[in-house]
C-alpha cells in the first residue's frame, strides 16, 4: 500500500495504434485513467493521494466526471499555462 501515488496518464482521446501513441491515447472514453483510478483502492492507503497531471485538451469536467465516479474527492493543486494548452495537476484523495 502506497501514501502518494504519481500518474501522468494518457489524457487524449482515441486508441493507440503504436506504442507512441499509447504514450498519448488513453482509449475513446479513457479507459485508461478509468481502469487506473478504479484499480488504485487497491494500493492506495486510505489516507493516501493520488496525483495526476492533466491537460485542457481532455477536458477537466471529463476528468471531474471520472474522478467522482469512483467517489474520489479533487483538487487542483497547480495549473500550468502553455502556449496552446494548460495543465493541470490534481490531487485525489478520499
Amino acid at each position: 500500500m502506497f501514501d502518494i501515488i504519481f500518474f501522468n496518464p494518457p489524457y487524449y482521446r482515441g486508441k493507440a495504434k503504436n506504442d507512441f501513441e499509447a504514450a498519448f491515447k488513453g482509449g475513446d472514453n479513457f479507459e485508461i485513467i478509468n481502469r487506473f483510478i478504479s484499480d488504485s483502492k487497491n494500493y492506495l492507503k486510505k489516507a493516501g493521494s493520488i496525483y495526476m497531471i492533466i491537460s485542457s485538451d481532455m477536458g477537466i469536467n471529463t476528468f471531474k466526471e471520472i474522478v467522482n465516479l469512483y467517489s474520489y474527492k479533487s483538487e487542483i493543486v497547480t495549473k500550468i499555462n502553455k502556449f496552446f494548452e494548460t495543465f493541470y495537476i490534481f490531487r485525489l484523495f478520499n
